[in-house]
């Protein structure tokens, strides 16, 4: 087996370890074994916010494998080309996840009393000044924190992975 192979190989197994994991973590929280059965619902407002299964599995296994794949490569340097690539993945991965818990957290600050109206109601201005101080603002912060935390890890990754991957210069 040559070292490509084994590069593959060693990482396929990082990445089914770390599904295991969220695999455990989701039978943990839900008592469910598969990915499909089950939601949990959440009362947003005078809504219900169901999360399905898969969603919850996809969350608890970016949730735990960008912290592992960061700690992983920064005891090595970020020097391998195939676990910063499968890193990058995973941060644009959730990145996307955060941006769409960012638009629910939109809907909800700038929506009072639920998603759905009475048709008539729709004529209505939609948009609605949040309350000040509401906790909700708070949390739009910090994902706003995230998601540029992310975006800039992205770009020192990928700035580190090209300088690493460019052939030395001759004199």
């Amino acid at each position: 087996m040559n070292a490509t192979a084994k590069a593959w190989t060693r990482e396929m197994i990082w990445i089914a370890a770390l599904f295991t994991l969220a695999l455990g973590a989701n039978f943990l929280i839900s008592k469910h074994y598969l990915l499909a059965p089950g939601t949990i619902d959440i009362q947003v407002h005078d809504t219900y916010y169901v999360i399905g299964g898969s969603d919850r599995v996809l969350t608890l296994f970016l949730l735990v494998a960008v912290p592992v794949y960061l700690v992983k490569e920064a005891r090595h340097g970020f020097r391998a080309a195939l676990p910063n690539v499968i890193l990058a993945l995973l941060l644009m991965g959730l990145l996307f996840h955060l941006l769409g818990w960012h638009l629910l957290l939109y809907a909800l600050l700038h929506r009072r009393g639920g998603w759905v109206t009475y048709p008539p109601l729709d004529a209505l201005p939609g948009l609605v000044e949040p309350a000040p101080g509401s906790y909700l603002e708070f949390w739009n912060v910090i994902l706003l924190g995230l998601e540029l935390l992310i975006a800039a890890g992205l770009f020192l990754l990928g700035y580190r992975t090209g300088k690493r991957s460019q052939p030395a210069e001759k004199d």
